[in-house]
């Protein structure tokens, strides 16, 4: 009998084109304030920025304004790149030991980096970091940004106080994190409704058959009246902090002002590397763009033409890199610090990476959910890529009374063992999945690109990098392009993939194969979004076709 075909679903998405300005978001709200401050002569820093507080608002279960990230901005009046970087840090107060980490099996969920009891580095108020999000969308508006502050933060305010609308996915996530909700009063207030349950999202189409409930934010657009008028200093000083601090104090939090008032955005020049002819920009704090900058440095010795000798060398190349990442990586280690010329001969003689030994992939558990990731480009030729997290699904579901401010899970990043590279230390940043690119050709910018997804994110941006350079697609089609990915102990792979499949299995991997029929809540694989300015100078954006995205241009 010859091998088994089945009849597959094809769901794309076109790229949104235009000759001046583009824009791609996890969400619709998002792009929406993009494109109204590139209209009121706003350049792409101040839409990304916009863009970047409206997903704050309206994306609880995926990031937060209380969270962490990292913004990389072509200036195109300097014609280069800066670094906008706002990771998680831990509180003066952490300690190496303060989880306890227990086995997968001992915990209630797979989270994070290492679970430990309780999951307490992900639920619950000692899972909260030293957030950063405002100080660095405010850095990269300060420093490149054209419109004032409170124009620019006035659809974030608008999302806060109108409401937006509880659909399908929110109410499918609400109702998976609903034990923890209801256990932290400030956020099911928030996020449930007054029957302690999800809002019921309309059914089966909101255009006829229903109107979708909303969840509205009084709070939280008060908190951003403060930072829309006094800038970071609304948050991280004065009675906004004084009410964070009051929180963490009275329910055995670590965050307390002293924190606040010491967090400082990182802002300055990006890690840097070429690929075929290519300049690629990274953030060079601890983050999964390490990763994928030690992945593309491999690749690049083979010929990435999409076939089954390519795949097998994108799984072995992260397979490799993954287990340097976490041994190796962490808050003052080298970035970069691999031989790619051993790990691609490595991988000529049959090396596939290591599976067992150190045990990386069985430690280091897979987080659900928790990011967002956007594009925008302008018709100067300023291009911005952003991706900012929660580092959970609704964070740590901690929301400081009086404030509306969601807390993320930042500390699920760090090592709960004490003694390695990434172990917990006071004001240290953990190694995060984050992993935004942006790159550029002759001096001029090409492409932004990230994802959500945990550590999955790194197999996706790299094949999205892949996809466009070497291969020649369209942003759309290197989004919607078959992937796999290798971060775990099997390596996970389209079923579009067909052939390849047993080419891959011959070659050692051990694979599970992925449907992907049209399924708004998979996270199978995770979801990239990017923008690109294509030769002759078209703006082009997208987002995966299969989850939830949204892009424009004109």
């Amino acid at each position: 009998m010859g091998r088994l075909s089945r009849s597959t679903q094809h769901v794309t998405r076109s790229a949104a084109t235009g000759a001046s300005v583009a824009a791609a978001a996890s969400r619709r709200p998002s792009v929406d304030a993009a494109l109204e401050i590139l209209d009121a002569g706003g350049n792409a820093v101040d839409a990304a920025v916009a863009c970047g507080f409206v997903a704050g608002v309206v994306e609880p279960a995926e990031t937060c304004l209380a969270g962490s990230g990292f913004l990389l901005a072509w200036d195109p009046g300097a014609h280069r790149p800066t670094a906008f970087e706002f990771p998680p840090r831990a509180p003066a107060a952490a300690t190496p030991d303060m989880y306890e980490p227990v086995s997968s099996e001992g915990a209630t969920k797979l989270l994070g980096v290492t679970t430990v009891k309780d999951d307490a580095n992900a639920e619950g108020i000692l899972a909260c970091a030293v957030p950063g999000t405002i100080a660095g969308l405010l850095a990269a508006h300060e420093r490149l940004g054209r419109l004032p502050r409170a124009r620019v933060m006035e659809p974030a305010l608008r999302a806060a106080t109108d409401g937006f609308e509880a659909d399908s996915y929110y109410a499918l996530t609400a109702l998976d994190n609903l034990d923890v909700l209801r256990a932290h009063p400030t956020a099911g207030a928030i996020y449930l409704d007054e029957r302690g349950v999800p809002p019921t999202p309309a059914f089966l189409g909101d255009a006829t058959l229903g109107v979708a409930p909303l969840i509205r934010q009084p709070e939280l657009a008060r908190t951003l009246e403060i930072v829309a008028e006094h800038g970071a200093a609304g948050f991280y000083e004065g009675e906004v902090a004084e009410a964070i601090e009051h929180h963490f104090a009275a329910r055995g939090g670590l965050v307390d002002r002293a924190d606040l008032a010491a967090y400082e955005p990182i802002v300055g020049e990006p890690l840097h590397m070429t690929y075929r002819g290519h300049d690629v920009f990274a953030p060079s704090s601890p983050c999964g763009a390490w990763t994928e900058l030690q992945i593309l440095r491999v690749l690049e010795r083979f010929a990435m033409d999409g076939g089954a000798d390519a795949m097998h060398a994108i799984a072995a190349a992260s397979r490799h890199a993954f287990a340097d990442r976490y041994r190796s990586l962490g808050d003052g280690a080298e970035p970069l610090r691999d031989d790619p010329d051993a790990t691609a001969a490595a991988i000529r003689a049959g090396d596939n990476g290591p599976v067992a030994d150190g045990k990386p992939w069985e430690v280091f558990a897979f987080d659900r959910h928790g990011t967002t990731h956007f594009a925008v480009v302008d018709g100067d030729g300023m291009m911005v890529s952003c991706t900012h997290t929660a580092g959970n699904a609704f964070g740590s579901k901690v929301v400081a009374e009086g404030t509306g401010l969601l807390f993320d899970a930042g500390m699920v990043w760090f090592n709960a063992h004490p003694g390695a590279v990434n172990s917990i230390a006071p004001g240290k940043r953990p190694l995060v999945n984050m992993g935004p690119l942006l790159l550029a050709r002759d001096g001029e910018p090409r492409l932004a690109v990230g994802a959500p997804g945990g550590r999955r994110i790194i197999d996706a941006v790299v094949q999205v990098v892949v996809n466009v350079v070497d291969r020649g697609m369209a942003i759309d089609d290197a989004l919607a392009a078959p992937r796999i990915d290798a971060s775990g102990s099997a390596v996970l792979a389209s079923e579009r993939l067909g052939p390849v499949l047993d080419a891959l299995r011959e070659r050692g991997h051990e694979i599970v194969e992925v449907r992907e029929q049209h399924a708004p809540f998979s996270y199978e694989f995770a979801r990239p979004v990017g923008a690109e300015i294509a030769r002759g100078g078209e703006r082009r954006a997208s987002a995966d076709p299969f989850t939830q995205g949204h892009a424009a241009a004109r």
